[in-house]
């Protein structure tokens, strides 16, 4: 009551309303906390998500703001340079840009459920009220620290890098299914040791000794040339993770989404 600046008598309507429409009690009420019970718990992420919907909606109704998703990959090593250039071709416009980061399988849903106008992700997805398209071919490279046996080969044999302790990043980025269709079951003996969630955090990890990765080419850039990392090509494969421009169906031509969809795919870069 307090934070919406409304009496508390208010609020206790508004909460037995609520309890009314979906037939259940939702909170464990006493003289000194009022806390959800199971089933306020359960209606809870919903409740909140129906908020941040409409919120989008109001935002949408006037069209100079966009929510654009990204993988933490694409969002810090791609996207910076990208909104800088788009902001500056559209100094006639004035468009606000949110820019939220989020695993694959999250983006995919926040774009269904329509919290995100574009999601930029590491691979395609499968759902039919989703339009992707091919945007860019990154390369993919092993990691190694300078002081690494490996270090001054410049390749590495899949075999040999099987011998390695694997770290692992961000989870739901696709590369382990492009593993998979470069060498089949073999694949699976790269499985990680380890897992730091994150790229940045993979690299900390790579620097300290703790094991090597396979991680995109573009975002070990200052790295390699820091000389903190080095990169190895994969002997006989070239791995090539495609990112994708993906959007609702429905909403592919709904501005100010299609305009910045559209720039980015003039961004689009070869195999």
């Amino acid at each position: 009551a307090e934070r919406r600046g409304l009496a508390q008598s208010g609020v206790s309507v508004r909460v037995s309303r609520l309890e009314s429409a979906v037939v259940a009690r939702l909170l464990v009420r006493s003289r000194r906390a009022s806390v959800p019970n199971e089933a306020g718990a359960r209606l809870l992420p919903y409740a909140r998500a129906l908020l941040a919907l409409e919120a989008r909606a109001r935002v949408a109704v006037d069209q100079r703001s966009l929510a654009v998703g990204a993988s933490g990959n694409i969002a810090a090593y791609l996207l910076p340079d990208l909104v800088r250039g788009y902001t500056a071709s559209m100094r006639a416009e004035r468009v606000g840009i949110e820019v939220s980061t989020f695993p694959n399988p999250e983006l995919v849903r926040r774009l269904r459920d329509r919290l995100l106008d574009v999601a930029l992700t590491e691979w395609m997805p499968s759902d039919t009220e989703l339009r992707g398209v091919p945007w860019r071919h990154e390369p993919l490279t092993v990691i190694v620290p300078p002081n690494h046996p490996l270090a001054a080969a410049g390749t590495v044999s899949f075999d040999r890098l099987a011998l390695e302790p694997m770290i692992g990043g961000e989870p739901g980025s696709g590369t382990a299914t492009l593993l998979r269709e470069a060498f089949g079951e073999e694949a699976a003996k790269l499985q990680a040791r380890c897992s730091f969630g994150s790229t940045e955090g993979v690299k900390r990890a790579v620097m300290a000794g703790l094991g090597v990765s396979i991680t995109l080419r573009i975002a070990v850039q200052t790295e390699v040339a820091a000389g903190t990392l080095v990169c190895l090509d994969l002997a006989g494969v070239r791995l090539m993770k495609t990112l994708h421009v993906v959007q609702r169906r429905a909403d592919r031509d709904a501005a100010p989404a299609a305009r910045f969809a559209a720039f980015l795919e003039q961004q689009r870069l070869p195999a």
